[in-house]
């Protein structure tokens, strides 16, 4: 297969117990379903896999490439690339199966040092999983939150209705993702007290939020959460969003820019599906809107500054495909199986710097 071709010196030996190969394959198989059963066997027995190993067995049969305009981008520079390729280690850790309570989950883990872990959460009904670590290097509390195991099936359950946002004045309008709100709920408490107990012991500290896909969304949310919580620490939040769907409607954007501004990063990659959902017209004309500041990854694997003015910047990700026709629920799944096997879904796991998303620890 073409994995075996890339993988020639990797051993076909199985590092793990009958219980842990078996979780290994079904979560792979989940998130890869083209892939043939030989090459998820293999894949689950590597322990650490690589982008290439998986981008390999991911059935992509077509990858679209953009011809517009993105003249208008300017690179962004080495330092902040650096931060965010930093951040997308911590934030592909939440994917891990095992080792974090020790902090030893492979490249995600042995590329963090200073890294002390304070807390793993993990919760079965809403699906909320993550963790809380401490780095003492950086003088940051992180929170980071998993993205769902299985895309096609965070769509096909995705509540689509929107909520009033529990954090913001009710005369603002904000209303966020039902779902989102509703899965950060379950873990307020605990992230509100663990932050509250490091910030104690670490009184100069600041605080970053990250997470992929829908890890991303309820990092917003939760950032929002703290930022009214901690009002002393606001100005001390930053958040790190990969591949995030949309989370609420124009006044949620005017919210995030409002409270976050610079300290805003939210990174796509190249046409990555999710992060064009939910369609900006779904629930109504305009009712979902992206919030600033967005870095893109382009096609030649650069890290792109958008617009600090405009929420989806034509330069970047929003002119790579335009989705605005998706106004139901049926429309989308059908673009995901249209696209299951080209570059936009495998866009959402492979490419963001270091590391491939997903349970590949």
């Amino acid at each position: 297969s073409i994995l075996s071709s890339i993988c020639l010196s990797t051993p076909l030996e199985n590092k793990f117990t009958p219980a842990e190969f078996e979780i290994r394959k079904k979560v792979y198989k989940d998130y890869l379903p083209n892939a043939s059963e030989a090459d998820i066997n293999r894949l689950a027995t590597i322990e650490n896999p690589t982008s290439a190993q998986i981008y390999a067995v991911s059935g992509v049969t077509d990858k679209f490439v953009t011809t517009s305009n993105n003249s208008r981008t300017i690179s962004a520079s080495s330092a902040v690339v650096q931060n965010l390729n930093q951040m997308q280690l911590y934030s592909g850790a939440a994917y891990c199966l095992f080792g974090l309570n020790n902090w030893s989950c492979n490249t995600r883990c042995t590329k963090t040092p200073n890294t002390i872990f304070v807390e793993k959460f993990d919760t079965l009904k809403e699906d909320t999983t993550g963790f809380i670590v401490y780095n003492t290097a950086l003088k940051a509390i992180i929170i980071s939150f998993r993205g769902t195991l299985s895309i096609r099936s965070a769509i096909i359950d995705l509540n689509l209705e929107q909520v009033p946002l529990e954090s913001a004045p009710a005369s603002e309008g904000v209303k966020v993702h039902k779902g989102f709100q509703a899965g950060y709920k379950v873990v307020q408490n605990l992230i509100r007290s663990n932050v509250g107990k490091l910030l104690q012991s670490y009184p100069d500290s600041h605080i970053r939020l990250t997470g992929h896909s829908l890890g991303g969304a309820m990092a917003t949310v939760a950032a929002l959460d703290l930022a009214t919580y901690f009002p002393n620490q606001a100005s001390k939040i930053q958040i790190y969003t990969y591949g995030q769907p949309r989370v609420g409607n124009p006044a949620f954007s005017t919210r995030v820019n409002k409270l976050f501004g610079d300290r805003i990063f939210r990174v796509t990659h190249e046409t990555d599906l999710v992060t064009h959902l939910p369609s900006v017209n779904l629930n109504g004309v305009g009712a979902w809107e992206h919030h600033r500041r967005e870095y893109w990854i382009d096609f030649n694997k650069q890290t792109k500054t958008c617009s600090s003015t405009v929420n989806e910047d034509k330069s970047c990700s929003a002119g790579q495909r335009d989705f605005a026709d998706l106004n139901t629920l049926a429309k989308m799944l059908s673009l995901l199986t249209r696209f299951q096997t080209a570059g936009d879904l495998i866009d959402h796991l492979v490419g963001y710097y270091d590391v491939p998303f997903g349970p590949f620890c």
